[in-house]
């Protein structure tokens, strides 16, 4: 979706992250990489404080592989 419409992206990751603050989230996890990309994209972009990792980094931070 980034080549094709990248405000569009932008508009859905921005509703999708002020959802996940909104119900208190503090991580946001992805088992795709292109979303992962997109999230990540978002919080810097809207300045949003939540942590965003994909499925590999949430496990090897709990296993303590990951600071």
């Amino acid at each position: 979706l980034q080549a094709v419409d990248n405000e569009m992206r932008l508009n859905i990751v921005k509703e999708k992250l002020d959802e996940a603050v909104e119900k208190g989230a503090e991580m946001l996890v992805s088992a795709c990489p292109a979303c992962k990309l997109a999230f990540v994209d978002g919080v810097r972009e809207y300045q949003h404080k939540i942590e965003v990792l994909d499925i590999q980094e949430l496990v090897a931070k709990k296993l303590g592989v990951l600071g």
